[in-house]
């Protein structure tokens, strides 16, 4: 028994060894595109959200976020949302999915659980947190977010260095689990490079 436990802890820090960190050097200061893929019923970034109200400044070390965002995606409060991340990087000409993809079936329920991307990137920036914690992302939903520098720095298992995109999709489901007839589809884009 000893020797089990003392063979999975020694694979476990050699894997844990080839891990380094990487950071996602963002190639546009308008941060988010559309998804080139088409699909009947998939809106982009401005169907999904109102950015009017937001600035970004791309800077050397990252991207300066300010302002507030407002969600327009035509959905119900009691519609359960699943979203989906994966990063894919462009291998000749085609952009090949890696081993990294976040899904959450049910995004109200982890938005704000500070062990997911969303939450590390994006959410715990939001200063009226307690105003819009039940309202998930609801027409109208006004998220106010505190000025900060967006470094998309991430320690994983090694990978390659080059251009790669982080697509993020939402879909919505209502109370019988049916799919809504849109859904949201954006991306970001940008060279990973290991430091």
């Amino acid at each position: 028994m000893i020797l089990e436990i003392t063979v999975v802890l020694a694979t476990l820090s050699l894997v844990r060894a080839k891990d380094a960190t990487y950071e996602l050097i963002i190639s546009d200061s308008a941060l988010v595109t559309t998804c080139k893929e088409a699909a009947p019923g998939r809106l982009d970034i401005d169907g999904f959200m109102d950015l009017s109200e937001i600035s970004t400044t791309l800077k050397e070390n990252g991207v300066v976020l300010a302002g507030n965002i407002t969600f327009v995606w035509d959905i119900q409060p009691q519609d359960r949302i699943k979203a989906v991340i994966k990063l894919l990087y462009l291998d000749r000409g085609t952009w090949t999915p890696t081993f990294y993809t976040v899904t959450s079936n049910d995004f109200c329920k982890s938005m704000y659980d500070s062990r997911l991307p969303w939450h590390t990137y994006w959410l715990r920036h939001v200063t009226n947190y307690e105003d819009v914690k039940d309202k998930c992302i609801s027409p109208g939903t006004k998220l106010i977010l505190e000025t900060y520098l967006l470094r998309s720095t991430m320690t994983m298992p090694k990978i390659r260095e080059g251009f790669y995109k982080v697509q993020c999709t939402y879909q919505a489901f209502d109370v019988n689990g049916t799919e809504r007839p849109t859904s949201a589809c954006f991306e970001v884009y940008g060279d990973l490079q290991q430091f």
